[in-house]
Formats: C-alpha cells, sequence, structure tokens
C-alpha cells in the first residue's frame, strides 16, 4: 500500500517536472519572438538614421537639410509602440533645444 502511494507521488511529480519544462520551453520561445523588435524602414526609402539626445529617440528620414544647428527632417518614421510610424511632414529639431543630433547614412 505504501510502496503504491510513492509510485503514485512520483508519476504525479514526473508530470508536473514535464509541465513546468513546456512552460520554460515556450515561455523563452515566446521572448525571444517579442525581442526581434520592430521591422525597421527599408533603406531605400528612409536613407538616414538620427539619434536625438536629449530623447534617446531613433528616427529614421527620406532626407534632411541643415541650417546652423537646425535640423529638417522630410519624410521620417518614428518609433510608436512595436512598429515605425510614417510621417509625411517635416520634422524640425534645433541642436540648442535638443541637445546632439546625430544623422547617420544607412
Amino acid at each position: 500500500m505504501f510502496k503504491r502511494i510513492i509510485q503514485i507521488l512520483l508519476i504525479i511529480l514526473l508530470l508536473i517536472g514535464v509541465a513546468y519544462i513546456g512552460v520554460c520551453v515556450v515561455g523563452t520561445q515566446q521572448e525571444i519572438t517579442r525581442r526581434d523588435g520592430p521591422k525597421v524602414p527599408d533603406i531605400t526609402e528612409a536613407a538616414y538614421s538620427v539619434t536625438v539626445e536629449a530623447t534617446g529617440r531613433a528616427i529614421f528620414c527620406k532626407a534632411y537639410e541643415q541650417h546652423g544647428s537646425v535640423y529638417i527632417f522630410h519624410e521620417y518614421w518614428e518609433l510608436e509602440g512595436m512598429s515605425f510610424k510614417y510621417h509625411k511632414d517635416d520634422l524640425i529639431l534645433d541642436s540648442a533645444i535638443y541637445g546632439k543630433i546625430t544623422v547617420r547614412r544607412r
């Protein structure tokens, strides 16, 4: 009788262990999928990547102009949530207000 109870407990513990391992594997896979991040705009559409020191945000733009400390970004993409949102309007930033603005060709 005692031997039978131990066997049943071992089977239950084994099933709990298998279920735990399954949950860990599925959870890890979902975490890896979430870490893939948002899809960045195509390089032919957004030739420049921009970082702004004050906000720490990444912006991608089609073209830009610089007039002294003022930058004008034409047709830009901005990260909103988990995707980049396209803006057809121009974005005007002044490095005197927003700090260092770094523009790099992609």
